[in-house]
C-alpha cells in the first residue's frame, strides 16, 4: 500500500529534493523544492484578480504600492517542510504551475537570495524559523483557517528575503498559497471555465505583513452530482480551496451500476482519502445520514468516514425528500437519534462526539447556525435546473449549497428562476411591464454581442462561458415568453381567440407552442359601457406618456399596428381640472364603418408647495425603497430600482429587537397609529405539524419575493406619513404600494408599478 505522500507525489508530479535536507540561512530541515512540471512551464489559465483580500503583490519594480517597497518573486523557489500536510504540498504544486503560467518561467533551484516559504504553523520550516527570531506567528496561533504572509529579511550570510506565508492549519495554509496564486493573476476557475492566466513579466512581494482570517461566513459549496474518480475530484476539490471551501456533499443515489450505485465514495474508493489529503470536509445531505447510500445501511457510512474530517447529519428524511411513512414523525426522529448515536459511540467511543443540537433557541445552539441552500432544484413547486439565479444567504457556522451542477450555476443572473416564468408572469397591461423586461434582456444581449469582439481571443471561452451565452439564452427565453404572453394577449383583445397557449413542459416531439387561434370578429361599435377602452389616469405626477396599441381586425398583414403616444401639455391645463375625454379612431377604407372612442381621464389637482413625499397618481402610489442613511441596501436584484432597507448593523438590530420564537413580523401603519405586527409568512393551519409551510408558500417562492396586503381603513384627501417597522434584520423592504383608487390596478403586474415621481417642498 504507497503512502499518503507516494500517491499525492504520482498523481501531482512534486519533485522531492533527493532524500536530503536543505540548509538555507542557517536552518536545516527537510524541505520539498517545488517545480512545476517541465511540460506545463508555459501553460496555464486563469481570470482578473478579485481585490477582496489585502494585497501582498504587486507587478511593478521598485513600486511604492502603499508605501511599501516590493521585492521580487518572479522565479524564485518554492520551499515546504517534508513533514507538512499532503494538501500543502498539493497546493504549492499548484502555486508553482500558476506562477509558471503567469510569468511564462519556471521556479529556479534555491539561491541565497529570495525564496517563497510555504507552511502550516506547527510545521518543522515554520518552527525552524520562528525559533531563529526570524517569523513571529503568535496573531494566528490557536485561529480556524487563517493565514499570514510576510516579508521577512534573513541574516547573513546571505542577505536575503523570503515571502512567507504562514497557516494557523492545514486550510489556513493552503487558502494563503491559493490566495497569493490568485493575487498574482490566477483564477480559482481556471479548469473549470477555461480562464487563462493573467500575464505578468515581473511579481513583487510588498514588505508588509498582512492577516487573513478567521473567516466568518463560510462559503460551502456542495452536494456534487458527479460519481467519479479521483482525477476528477482533484478539480472539484482545487475550486474549491481556491475558493475558500472545505466542505463537500457528493450525492450517493443508488442506480443500475453495481452495488451500491453512483456512490462518490465507492465509485474511486480513493475518493475520501483524496478529500482528506487536500483538506475538503465529506458529509452527505440528509437524503443520506450519517454518510449511508441510498440503499446501504448507516453503519458502512459511519465506517467507511474512519478518521477522515467529517459531518455526519442526523435524523431521516422520506425518499425523494418526501414525508417519512409514519403516523408519529417526532417519535420516529427520535427512535433514529438513538440509533444514530449508538454508531456514534460505536466508532467513536462516545454519542457526544457530534455535538447534540439544542432546539428551544436556535440561534445559541452548539452546532451554530447553517443554511442548506439550492442553486439547482428538483421539487415544488417547479424543478429550476437552468442558469444560476439564487441571491446568496449568511449563516455563521456552516452554508452548504447544493450545486447540483458546477456548471452553468457559476453567476445569478435574473430575479426570477426561467423554470417559474410561465408566459403571464409579466403583465402585457400595465405599466409597460412585459416591454419594459423584454428590452432589458435585449439591450443586455446586444451590449454582450458587441463586446464579444472586444475580448482577446484568449479569454473568449471563458467570456463564452460566464457571460455571452447565460445572456444570449436568456435573452431568447425572456422574448420567446413575453412575446407569447403578447400574442394571446393580442388575439384575446383584438381576435377573440378561443384558446390559451400553455407552457412549455418538455415536448417529447417538435411541434409548434404558444399560438393562439380567432374565430368570428365583433363589428359593432363604439364600445361601450364596461368594455369602453379606457387609458390610466393622466396626472402631472404620474408617468409624462400614455399608450394606446391600434390592430386592424381581420387579414390586414399590409398594415401594421400603430402605437399612439399621448401627452398633456400641463401648464395649459386649468387647476382643479377633473374630467375624462373622448378621442376617436376611425378605420378606412374598410368592410364595415369601424369606429370606437379611448376614453383619457385627466386630473391636474396639485399638491401644495408646502408637500414633500409621493403624490397620487393614476390611482395609486409607488414608493421604492430610499437610501435612508445606514439602512439602505443597495442590492442590484431587488424588483425596485433603488434596492431595500433594512435594519441596520445587522447584529445589533438581532439583540435589539429578536423576534420571538424566530417570528418575523412587520409593521406598516398610518400616522400616529399605534404598530400592529403581523407575521410576515402568515398565519400556519390551525393545527400546525412537523414541517408545515406558510399558506402561500409556493407562490411567493416562486415569485421569489413576499407581497403583503395592509388594509389602511378610510383615508381622507392630503398629506399622510406611513410608518414601517420590522422586528428582524432579515426583512428586507423594497417597495411600498398605496391602491388609493381600491380597484387593485396598483397590484397587477409581477414587478409592481414604476414609482411615482417624487416632489419636494419649495
Amino acid at each position: 500500500m504507497p503512502s499518503l505522500y507516494d500517491r499525492v507525489k504520482s498523481l501531482f508530479h512534486i519533485t522531492k529534493a533527493s532524500g536530503v535536507t536543505t540548509t538555507y540561512n542557517n536552518l536545516t530541515v527537510p524541505t520539498i523544492i517545488v517545480t512545476p512540471p517541465t511540460e506545463d512551464a508555459s501553460g496555464g489559465q486563469s481570470d482578473r484578480v478579485r481585490h477582496i483580500e489585502e494585497r501582498f503583490v504587486t507587478f511593478e519594480p521598485g513600486s511604492t504600492v502603499l508605501s511599501y517597497l516590493g521585492i521580487s518573486i518572479t522565479n524564485v523557489p518554492i520551499l515546504i517542510a517534508e513533514d507538512d500536510f499532503v494538501g500543502v504540498h498539493i497546493a504549492a504544486r499548484s502555486l508553482a504551475n500558476d506562477l509558471a503560467a503567469i510569468t511564462g518561467v519556471s521556479r529556479t533551484q534555491p539561491t541565497r537570495n529570495v525564496v517563497i516559504v510555504a507552511g502550516s504553523v506547527n510545521s518543522s520550516l515554520v518552527r525552524a524559523l520562528s525559533a531563529e527570531g526570524h517569523l513571529d506567528t503568535s496573531a494566528i496561533e490557536g485561529k480556524w483557517e487563517t493565514f499570514q504572509t510576510t516579508v521577512v529579511n534573513l541574516p547573513a550570510p546571505s542577505s536575503g528575503h523570503a515571502l512567507v506565508i504562514v497557516g494557523s492549519d492545514k486550510r489556513g495554509t493552503i487558502f494563503g498559497i491559493h490566495t497569493l496564486a490568485e493575487q498574482c493573476g490566477q483564477s480559482p476557475w481556471q479548469w473549470f471555465a477555461d480562464v487563462p492566466a493573467q500575464k505578468h513579466a515581473q511579481i513583487f512581494a510588498l514588505n508588509k505583513t498582512t492577516i487573513h482570517g478567521e473567516p466568518t461566513d463560510h462559503q460551502v459549496p456542495g452536494a456534487i452530482r458527479y460519481p467519479l474518480d479521483t482525477e476528477f475530484y482533484a478539480h472539484v476539490f482545487d475550486l474549491l480551496l481556491r475558493l475558500k471551501a472545505n466542505f463537500l456533499w457528493p450525492t450517493m443515489w443508488s442506480s443500475f451500476t453495481p452495488s451500491p450505485g453512483n456512490i462518490s465514495v465507492t465509485d474511486d474508493p480513493r475518493n475520501q482519502q483524496l478529500a482528506d489529503d487536500y483538506g475538503i470536509v465529506i458529509s452527505m445531505s440528509h437524503h443520506e445520514p450519517m454518510q449511508r447510500a441510498t440503499n446501504e445501511f448507516m453503519d458502512k457510512g459511519v465506517a467507511r468516514a474512519g478518521k477522515n474530517k467529517s459531518y455526519f447529519i442526523i435524523g431521516m428524511r422520506g425518499l425523494g425528500d418526501e414525508a417519512t411513512d409514519t403516523d408519529n414523525a417526532i417519535k420516529r426522529l427520535e427512535d433514529m437519534f438513538k440509533v444514530q448515536r449508538g454508531l456514534i459511540k460505536k466508532y467513536y467511543g462516545s454519542e457526544t462526539a457530534v455535538p447534540q443540537l439544542p432546539t428551544k433557541n436556535e440561534t445559541k445552539r452548539k452546532g451554530g447556525l447553517g443554511v442548506y441552500f439550492h442553486f439547482e432544484y428538483v421539487g415544488l413547486l417547479w424543478s429550476y435546473k437552468w442558469h444560476n439565479s439564487n441571491n446568496l444567504a449568511k449563516a455563521n457556522r456552516i452554508w452548504i449549497m447544493n450545486v447540483g451542477d458546477p456548471k452553468p450555476i457559476e453567476l445569478p443572473l435574473s430575479i426570477r428562476r426561467y423554470e417559474h416564468l410561465p408566459p403571464d408572469t409579466y403583465s402585457t397591461v400595465n405599466f409597460h411591464e412585459a416591454e419594459r423586461v423584454r428590452a432589458r434582456w435585449q439591450a443586455l444581449a446586444a451590449r454582450v454581442h458587441d463586446l464579444t469582439s472586444l475580448i482577446d481571443p484568449s479569454l473568449r471561452p471563458t467570456f463564452s462561458q460566464l457571460v455571452s451565452e447565460p445572456v444570449a439564452s436568456g435573452a431568447t427565453f425572456h422574448v420567446v415568453t413575453i412575446n407569447t404572453a403578447f400574442n394571446y394577449c393580442y388575439a384575446l383583445a383584438v381576435y377573440d381567440a378561443v384558446k390559451k397557449p400553455k407552457q412549455w413542459a418538455n415536448p417529447a416531439r417538435d411541434i409548434v407552442a404558444n399560438l393562439s387561434y380567432a374565430e368570428s370578429v365583433d363589428t359593432s361599435m363604439p364600445t361601450t359601457e364596461e368594455h369602453a377602452p379606457v387609458l390610466p389616469q393622466l396626472s402631472p405626477y404620474g408617468p409624462p406618456i400614455r399608450h394606446i396599441e391600434v390592430s386592424i381586425r381581420g387579414d390586414h398583414r399590409d398594415l401594421p399596428d400603430k402605437r399612439l403616444n399621448v401627452t398633456i401639455d400641463w401648464p395649459s391645463v386649468p387647476r382643479d381640472v377633473n374630467t375624462t375625454l373622448l378621442v376617436g379612431i376611425r378605420s378606412t377604407p374598410a368592410r364595415y364603418p369601424y369606429f370606437d372612442q379611448i376614453r383619457i381621464p385627466v386630473l391636474n389637482a396639485r399638491v401644495p408647495e408646502t408637500f414633500s413625499g409621493f403624490p397620487e397618481s393614476a390611482g395609486y402610489i409607488d414608493a421604492d425603497a430610499e437610501p435612508v442613511s445606514f439602512l439602505h441596501i443597495p442590492y442590484p436584484d431587488t424588483r425596485s430600482e433603488s434596492g431595500s432597507i433594512a435594519l441596520r448593523p445587522f447584529r445589533a438590530a438581532r439583540a435589539s429587537s429578536a423576534p420571538p420564537g424566530g417570528r418575523m413580523e412587520f409593521s406598516l401603519t398610518l400616522g400616529d397609529a399605534p404598530a400592529n405586527f403581523t407575521r410576515l409568512l402568515g398565519d400556519y393551519v390551525d393545527v400546525p405539524s412537523a414541517g408545515a409551510m406558510p399558506p402561500e408558500w409556493l407562490g411567493q417562492v416562486a415569485d421569489q419575493v413576499w407581497t403583503r396586503t395592509v388594509r389602511l381603513g378610510p383615508v381622507d384627501p392630503g398629506a399622510h406619513d406611513l410608518v414601517w417597522r420590522t422586528n428582524s434584520p432579515e426583512v428586507y423592504l423594497e417597495k411600498i404600494v398605496v391602491d388609493c383608487a381600491g380597484d387593485g390596478v396598483a397590484g397587477k403586474s409581477y414587478l409592481g408599478p414604476p414609482e411615482t415621481r417624487r416632489v419636494y417642498s419649495t
